[in-house]
């Protein structure tokens, strides 16, 4: 596998805990170089004013995959407390577009473009010639950026420490891009668990940055075929999904 970009993924690598760090132990068919690539481009966010877990050790396992020790947080997600119900969902929304707008406000350098990362993913899926050729249509009419994208913006990805700082913990699958196709990743991963708080906070991106919401839709079908290479998928999370990669037409 070359190097020059590299996408990983949650299907990369598998996160354990022991006590007060967080192990994240690597696939073994990446090297050494490819890992160290990744933590490269880590460690730009760990500089940034982004809150992430820092590193703390880098090293190769037992199982034979190379494995970062890094901090572990303490404290609650915002999907956890959505299910308490210990604050109102558009709080719980407006805490996630904060942390969302720190990300895609940065540029960082050696990550793979998300246009070309969804154009490998339409190339795998298991689709008709026909519904790939849709998909790629409306992928070259997509607009190509550079700002960070972290590709797993959800109301679980996000922690709020003892301390009350908001910590973004997963990064596998970061990638560049534009912020409407941030918005419509986020969308899919909220619309999962009520499309009435994923409505909302396509409204609330929409008045808070002045952002398209037809051209952040416009983006859904592709971010389904990023949704369906996430992570280990339950059936019922791919029906969920299948129906959003109908084309949208405004």
């Amino acid at each position: 596998m070359s190097t020059s970009h590299i996408f990983f993924n949650t299907n990369s690598s598998k996160t354990f805990i022991p006590e007060d760090n967080a192990v994240r132990l690597f696939d073994t068919g990446f090297s050494k170089s490819m890992v160290l690539k990744y933590l490269s481009v880590y460690a730009q966010i760990e500089d940034s004013d982004i809150n992430v877990p820092l590193m703390r050790k880098f090293f190769k396992a037992a199982e034979g995959g190379w494995a970062i020790l890094q901090q572990n947080i303490q404290g609650l997600s915002l999907h956890e407390v959505f299910c308490t119900q210990l604050e109102e969902p558009v709080n719980l929304v407006n805490r996630l577009i904060d942390t969302q707008l720190r990300i895609n406000e940065k540029v960082i350098s050696d990550l793979c473009p998300i246009n070309d990362k969804l154009a490998f993913q339409i190339k795998e899926l298991d689709f008709s010639d026909e519904k790939k050729e849709e998909l790629n249509e409306l992928l070259s009419e997509m607009p190509r950026g550079n700002t960070l994208i972290n590709g797993n913006l959800g109301l679980h990805n996000i922690v709020t420490s003892v301390d009350d700082r908001a910590y973004v913990l997963d990064w596998s699958e970061m990638t560049c891009g534009v912020p409407e196709a941030e918005c419509a990743n986020t969308y899919l991963l909220l619309a999962c668990g009520s499309t009435e708080i994923a409505e909302q906070y396509l409204k609330i991106y929409s008045k808070r940055t002045g952002a398209s919401v037809e051209a952040m839709r416009k983006w859904i079908p592709l971010m389904g075929v990023n949704q369906l290479h996430i992570g280990v998928m339950s059936e019922l999370h791919r029906e969920m999904i299948l129906p959003w990669l109908d084309l949208y037409r405004g």
